[in-house]
């Protein structure tokens, strides 16, 4: 019986690990940094000053900014 508990705890250690690694790589992974608006403004070609008028217009139908510049409706 004891034999039959260390088995079982050993293998509950080994599953705890590879859920641990799997958790850790799959948050490694994603670590995309959000564009800043600068960057956005320069990725649609606008002026900031341009950029923050079409945001700004964007926020107020309540659409993100890339698909009010993108010109899509859902």
């Amino acid at each position: 019986m004891t034999t039959l508990l260390k088995n079982s705890f050993s293998r509950i250690k080994t599953l705890s690990c590879i859920f641990a690694l799997i958790l850790v790589l799959t948050g490694c992974t994603s670590q995309e940094v959000p564009m800043t608006d600068a960057e956005m403004a320069e990725k649609y070609g606008l002026s900031m000053e341009d950029f923050k008028a079409q945001k700004s217009a964007a926020a107020r139908m309540n659409m993100n900014i890339e698909d009010h510049l993108s010109g899509s409706v859902e």
